[in-house]
């Protein structure tokens, strides 16, 4: 063999060793990949399995507070008529009226806070208008008011009334939570008197209502 050949054997088995532990080495490489693709899936399927269990645990804990709240408030009745006319005349300060002749004020299916709203608002303005205050008992007696006080008893009521005031009305209930087309609940908790407002329903309704009377919200 002359220096030649043996240059070249010698170059040819670094090559071919190279070339082993090149390949050796990659295929160290894509198992050591394939073992963190594992892994990452592995965590990936337990990321997801703990977030289900958090989800799962939220919605146990709302229905808990949400059974909570049910069972600390307690529905208006007649013995609260004096609290609520009291309440609701200073709830018309915080609403910023459309100009009309007469401010109206419809009750409906409460008789006796009927009563007590009459004596609250007589001779007494809302944005400079007189009050009005309208008994309505049936869905056809119904008519436009600028704010509503709707009984739970005639809720069936409240599809006519918003056909009536085609959303430039306040309408108060005593439903006790947050229902669709009612803009302020009243309840009783811990022998006080307090309401809800229903952000939704106000982003809708064309009145203005004051941020101060959000702040009241117990």
């Amino acid at each position: 063999m002359n220096k030649y050949s043996f240059v070249s054997f010698i170059l040819f088995g670094l090559i071919f060793c190279t070339s082993c532990s090149t390949k050796k080495k990659l295929a160290e490489l894509k198992e050591e990949n394939s073992k963190l693709n594992s892994q990452v899936d592995s965590l990936s399927n337990e990321l997801v399995l703990k977030t289900l269990a958090l989800s799962q645990a939220q919605k146990t804990i709302n229905q808990l507070s949400a059974k909570k709240v049910s069972t600390s408030r307690k529905r208006i009745d007649a013995s609260n008529g004096d609290r609520v006319s009291f309440f609701i005349q200073n709830i018309v300060k915080y609403i910023d009226w459309q100009p009309d002749n007469y401010f109206l004020l419809g009750v409906v299916g409460d008789d006796k806070l009927y009563e007590k709203l009459l004596n609250q608002f007589k001779g007494k303005k809302v944005a400079d208008r007189p009050v009005v205050v309208k008994k309505m008992n049936s869905s056809k007696e119904i008519e436009f008011c600028n704010m509503y006080y709707l009984s739970s008893n005639r809720l069936t009521y409240l599809d006519v009334i918003q056909r009536k005031s085609k959303n430039n009305t306040f309408i108060m209930s005593d439903v006790l939570h947050s229902s669709e087309g009612i803009h302020l609940n009243f309840y009783i908790e811990n022998e006080s008197l307090h309401f809800d407002l229903n952000d939704d329903d106000l982003k809708k309704c064309q009145l203005v209502v004051s941020s101060s009377l959000k702040n009241l919200v117990k």
